[in-house]
């Protein structure tokens, strides 16, 4: 469930640093630290099990 809560929330705060930025094209370039940072928390949403799967995990879990 902590997997799932942090990748979630990071790519909640991603996407706003991106879109509050304000950095036009530049924020499109890989050269611009925050898209970097972003294709980053992507991939931590699949690694160890997608959020998904995790989702279902913690379901079962709690007897859902």
């Amino acid at each position: 469930m902590a997997k799932f809560w942090t990748t979630d929330m990071v790519n909640r705060v991603e996407d706003d640093c991106l879109r509050l930025s304000g950095l036009g094209l530049f924020g499109t370039l890989e050269a611009c630290p925050i898209v970097q940072a972003k294709r980053d928390v992507r991939v931590m949403s699949i690694f160890a099990g997608t959020n998904e799967i995790m989702k279902g995990i913690a379901a079962k879990f709690m007897g859902m």
